[in-house]
């Protein structure tokens, strides 16, 4: 069971009505008769309130609704079993479908994308304009990021916060696969609810280069640039170790990082390479890590071979092209071409 934080009603009751999740009619109206917080709205009668211009019995319903919420809150009675029942509570059919799909939270895959499926494609399936689905969109995550809706979200980011400090601050994707299945998700992919609990709040839940971590982004920032240093002042690849060392010798507030965060880290890095053996090189030293898978190849070796080798040692998402080979066969000087295609280490 996920039970929501409990705070007092005088702390809801100063809630602003622009973001306290409201609908944008009982805003706008009780705003137009210079109401202007929670509390202004949830102590006012009824038979005032049906007064006002646009605020009808539905609406009145949504208030008493609210006021109940409320009430469950601050007493600390406010559980929830899944996270549909967070979004039912805020969202209309038509929002959370459409939520669903640019997050992508039925996709099969590990992975995420902020763009899973475009404005386009969301509108030719649910016969809409482009534009329509983008105000949808616009007013779902405004719903969904309420300050009703994050208070009801709190004890889930808690829980996923708590799940990512086991595997020591930081988790990829894949490490999600453990979340996979569980009841509170009801089906949805866990990278992408991640994703969209990092959209709707990045303080609570931080997001670098498709990783997620509850590290402070100032300090996750820190990390991959003394880990670019360490690579930069070498000259040549170095072990995860090699690295570790050196940012706790620059920074030894950063030494809270152990082997496994910092190896998740540094195999996100986009212009890093990263070796199945974990060694660790800027693209523009891929020159020495070539070097080194030929020197386990027969040689001379065609291009296209060496180019094999390249990406067998590597991490998949670190794999690169021919060409990208090629270059540095051709240009470096730890090479020579001996054939129509094929290289040698040079003496």
């Amino acid at each position: 069971m996920f039970v929501v934080e409990s705070i007092t009603r005088s702390e809801m009751d100063q809630w602003p009505l622009a973001d306290s999740g409201f609908s944008a009619r009982v805003v706008n109206a009780a705003s137009a008769a210079g109401l202007t917080t929670v509390g202004d709205v949830l102590h006012a009668p009824d038979g005032f309130l049906l007064d006002l211009r646009s605020i009808g019995i539905r609406s009145i319903e949504e208030i008493h609704f609210f006021r109940q919420l409320a009430d469950d809150i601050a007493s600390g009675r406010k559980v929830f079993i899944t996270l549909q029942e967070v979004f039912d509570l805020f969202l209309d059919d038509e929002e959370m479908t459409v939520l669903e799909k640019r997050v992508g939270l039925r996709r099969a895959d590990m992975d995420v994308s902020g763009n899973h499926m475009t404005l386009q494609e969301i509108g030719n399936e649910m016969q809409r304009t482009r534009e329509r689905v983008r105000q949808v969109e616009e007013v779902a995550r405004t719903k969904i990021n309420s300050r009703m809706a994050r208070l009801c979200l709190s004890p889930f980011y808690l829980y996923v916060r708590s799940f990512i400090e086991k595997c020591g601050g930081v988790v990829t994707c894949g490490d999600l696969s453990d979340l996979d299945g569980q009841a509170w998700l009801t089906g949805y992919n866990p990278c992408a609810v991640l994703l969209l609990l990092h959209q709707l709040n990045p303080a609570r839940l931080a997001m670098r280069h498709m990783i997620f971590t509850t590290r402070d982004s100032m300090e996750t920032q820190a990390v991959e640039h003394h880990a670019v240093a360490a690579l930069r002042d070498a000259g040549h690849p170095l072990s995860l170790a090699d690295i570790q060392q050196f940012i706790h010798q620059q920074n030894n507030t950063l030494s809270g990082w152990s082997e496994q965060a910092l190896k998740r880290l540094l195999d996100a890095i986009p212009g890093l390479l990263a070796t199945q053996d974990e060694l660790y090189a800027l693209e523009d030293q891929a020159d020495y890590v070539i070097r080194r898978v030929m020197e386990q190849e027969s040689l001379p070796a065609h291009y296209r071979v060496i180019t094999k080798a390249f990406n067998n040692a590597v991490l998949s998402n670190h794999q690169k092209g021919s060409g990208f080979t090629l270059k540095i066969l051709n240009t470096s000087p730890l090479f020579i071409k001996t054939g129509r295609g094929t290289y040698d280490l040079a003496p």
